[in-house]
């Protein structure tokens, strides 16, 4: 019996650590283990990158009075490749940045905060409390992910937490449809690429009843030689029900291709709910006027845009915008 209380003790002990470990692996979702778990059951998969903002993690500025910021330091808390430095700088994404266009800290800004929801976490925080574009018509909070490698098939995963006294633009009286979280370009219309396209994912409100429900929604448009914008598909989720105040994962997986073989899926699983399947459009990822492919080369896979009013509207209502993200992967050649 001399020997059975040190064996107990030993049991509980790493009972113990067991359970603080699957703590740790549930709130940034990113171990090592997880990942390779990953990995095997998609053998092709290339991870590009990932963060859960941890560590020596930081947003600093780009030089003076410059309206980019750039991500900087290495996050040990995952595995490699998790550096900012060297992040995008080699193959895709290409470059990466934050961009705000317009304004100052004061009416917008991105930073590594801790975790509203537990405090020892480390988030990427985007606040917006006034229309910071050049013209006051927009406020804009962005990573840009510009000028890669191109890709034909791309997966992220980032955990997402929108404020709840976002629910407030329900009661606005006004329909909406600009409020943008994700969008891809392929090509990019700013550069003059031919066939320029894009893909938008936008919290909407379709109703200009007070009360009415937001809803999420993919829209794909083409950019014609006019400079006008054409609708090439575009969906609404009426029945998802957007997971305001709490932390929720969106995947997104987007396979280059016309309207046969070009697919964009987005799942959300928001903290202590399963996952749906939000999106699933098998359509044109890159423009139907495109005479050649070459991959998915630009994307903002954090993203917060939106139009003065919606801003004002809150503004009014001493109501900024709040959005945080975290454990944030991308992956090349991975499938959903």
């Amino acid at each position: 019996m001399k020997h059975f209380y040190p064996i107990l003790s030993s049991i509980f002990y790493l009972a113990l650590c067991s359970c603080t470990k699957y703590s740790a692996i549930e709130e940034n979702n990113h171990s090592l283990s997880s990942l390779n778990s990953r990995k095997a059951a998609d053998s092709s998969a290339t991870l590009l990158f990932n963060s859960g903002f941890e560590n020596a993690s930081s947003v600093i500025p780009i030089g003076t009075g410059s309206q980019g910021e750039q991500l900087t330091g290495i996050d040990h808390s995952v595995s490699a490749p998790n550096n900012w430095d060297t992040f995008g700088s080699t193959s895709f994404p290409g470059p990466t940045k934050i961009y705000y266009e317009g304004g100052d800290s004061s009416m917008r800004y991105a930073r590594i905060v801790n975790d509203p929801k537990r405090p020892s976490n480390k988030v990427l925080k985007f606040w917006l409390a006034d229309s910071n574009v050049i013209g006051k018509s927009k406020g804009r909070i962005q990573m840009d992910a510009y000028n890669g490698s191109g890709v034909k098939e791309l997966y992220q995963s980032v955990r997402l937490l929108l404020d709840s006294n976002l629910k407030q633009l329900k009661f606005w009286n006004v329909a909406f449809t600009q409020f943008t979280l994700f969008e891809l370009w392929n090509n990019k219309v700013w550069n003059n690429a031919p066939a320029a396209f894009r893909i938008s994912l936008n919290i909407v409100k379709p109703s200009n009843i007070s009360g009415s429900n937001l809803y999420l929604r993919l829209t794909a448009q083409k950019h014609n030689a006019s400079g006008s914008y054409s609708t090439v598909w575009d969906t609404t989720a009426f029945t998802y029900q957007i997971p305001f105040g709490k932390w929720a994962r969106f995947e997104y997986y987007i396979k280059e291709g016309n309207e046969q073989n070009g697919r964009f899926y987005l799942a959300i699983t928001p903290e202590g709910v399963s996952k749906a399947t939000v999106f699933d459009i098998h359509n044109y990822t890159h423009s139907p006027d495109a005479t050649t492919t070459d991959g998915i080369t630009d994307i903002n896979p954090m993203k917060l845009y939106t139009n003065s009013g919606v801003i004002n509207y809150l503004k009014g209502k001493e109501i900024p915008i709040q959005v945080y993200w975290d454990d944030f992967e991308l992956w090349k050649n991975k499938k959903p």
